[in-house]
């Protein structure tokens, strides 16, 4: 009786969502140690001796393997006051793990193994009750805390924020069975970490591993074991040129089902929800401004053609052009696209260099090129605050590509890749991302918020988007038709 006077209408703030973790806290403590009513008791006691006590399993209490501690006890003499026993927790921010404290309960007396049966019942229906809801914490974790303070968030950024944590209970009592999450990205170890301790405060079960590599550790490897039907990684980050691969594989799972994918811009998510765009990049030009001033960098993508201070060897070209030309060949039109990639080898005549596109970023500020060709802002802010001799330019049209993020089809901890990719993918995700990387984040509320790594050097200027849609259509095939032969000198 008195527990399911807690399930009753007359206290329905006793059962508020702020609530909830710890009632589902004392539920959990609860069900395992139900004891039954002593022999002795059944019958001709008296109705104080008939009242049974609650034992908490080892740890919590103080006497022994069980300890006699508090309860949410109901005196029907005061009317239905679960909460305001003294020592209990009655705000808002109680933690889901917290524990009871030891003394007994002022209502409680009799023999230590005292306890009505009925209870179980009550008990029962309200574990199930909360198991068939979602998990969902009163306030922000710490980290969040820290990095909502540091970037001083207003009331309009913060309205929200905990609903987009609301996950279906399945997906995470199935998470807590499986192995430890593997993703794949190109954040730097460090940053990954820092980026992700929100997650690990929201969900300390699951257990990360994190490797970092270029566009063949991290995508081509995995696609390769998965269709010998191997998993080296569960989710996987900066897919980019290779999705159309993935999709012909049908290596991806469907997105769709996460609450937070419809938070995405339009054009920033799969409309098949194979992939789910995590970051805005904005490729552009890094440069050593010991070597070349600002003033002499191209203001339009044109002028780089007769710069004379980028020819002969100064500029370095990376080897992934749909980062930046594929943007402008769907603005400006393959007519003027590939006219351009003749005259920027003919012309220019640029170093054609292998390494990553953050390798170049660090061979700019080393001085062995003067500018390198293309940049993400983020990375050279990284290195600018490191004190590196190094900037950032962007002629206009400014290229625009989303990096792209899908989890492996039937992969092997897909629940926990759920609850990360969702995260991830709320204010508290991209935020996370924002300010342990400076990557601009892709979530439809945070947009024109000044989320961005430089954005002085954006502010104001056209913009040429790529849609990873285009990625493994015709269009693509003609872009890379023409630029092959180019890259490799073996054109006619």
């Amino acid at each position: 009786m008195p527990m399911a006077m807690l399930l009753s209408s007359e206290n329905p703030a006793a059962f508020s969502a702020a609530r909830i973790p710890f009632i589902h806290s004392l539920t959990l403590s609860l069900i395992p140690v139900v004891l039954p009513t002593h022999p002795s008791r059944r019958s001709g006691a008296a109705p104080a001796a008939r009242r049974g006590r609650i034992y908490w399993p080892s740890g919590h209490g103080k006497r022994g393997k069980f300890g006699a501690c508090k309860a949410a006890v109901v005196n029907r003499a005061q009317g239905p006051l679960p909460f305001r026993q003294r020592g209990w927790p009655s705000g808002p921010g109680v933690p889901a793990n917290h524990r009871a404290p030891s003394q007994e309960a002022s209502t409680m007396s009799g023999n230590p193994l005292a306890f009505r049966t009925t209870i179980a019942a009550p008990i029962a229906a309200l574990a199930a009750l909360i198991a068939a809801g979602t998990a969902v914490r009163a306030e922000p974790p710490p980290a969040a805390k820290a990095f909502i303070k540091q970037l001083k968030l207003t009331q309009d950024v913060l309205k929200g924020w905990e609903d987009e944590h609301k996950v279906p209970a399945e997906w995470v009592e199935k998470a807590k069975k499986e192995d430890t999450l593997r993703i794949y990205g190109s954040w730097d170890n460090k940053q990954f970490r820092e980026m992700s301790r929100a997650f690990t405060e929201r969900y300390p079960f699951i257990k990360l591993s994190y490797t970092r590599g270029n566009s063949n550790t991290r995508v081509t490897k995995p696609l390769i074991a998965f269709k010998e039907g191997r998993y080296v990684a569960d989710l996987l980050t900066g897919i980019g040129g290779a999705i159309f691969l993935f999709r012909e594989a049908n290596a991806l799972t469907d997105l769709k089902v996460l609450p937070n994918f419809g938070k995405l811009p339009e054009g920033m998510g799969s409309e098949t929800g194979i992939w789910a765009g995590l970051r805005t990049r904005y490729w552009c030009m890094s440069y050593n401004p010991k070597l070349i001033s600002k003033a002499d960098m191209p203001k339009r993508w044109e002028d780089l053609l007769t710069t004379a201070k980028l020819k002969d060897g100064k500029l370095a070209l990376g080897r992934l052009p749909q980062l930046w030309l594929l943007p402008l060949w769907g603005t400006k039109g393959e007519g003027w696209t590939v006219d351009y990639m003749k005259k920027i080898f003919s012309q220019v005549r640029p170093q054609r260099r292998k390494e990553g596109m953050n390798a170049l970023v660090n061979l700019v500020a080393a001085g062995e090129f003067t500018a390198a060709v293309a940049t993400a802002g983020y990375r050279v802010k990284f290195l600018v605050d490191k004190g590196a001799p190094v900037a950032w330019h962007c002629p206009e049209p400014v290229p625009v590509a989303i990096s792209e993020a899908g989890i492996l089809r039937n992969a092997p901890n897909i629940h926990s890749a759920y609850l990360y990719m969702n995260w991830l993918l709320s204010k508290e995700g991209q935020l996370a991302q924002f300010v342990t990387s400076a990557e601009a984040p892709a979530h439809k509320e945070l947009f024109g918020k000044g989320f961005l790594s430089l954005p002085k050097e954006i502010e104001g200027k056209s913009i040429a988007f790529r849609s990873p849609e285009l990625l493994g259509n015709e269009v693509e095939k003609k872009f890379f038709g023409t630029w092959t032969p180019l890259w490799d000198n073996t054109a006619k």
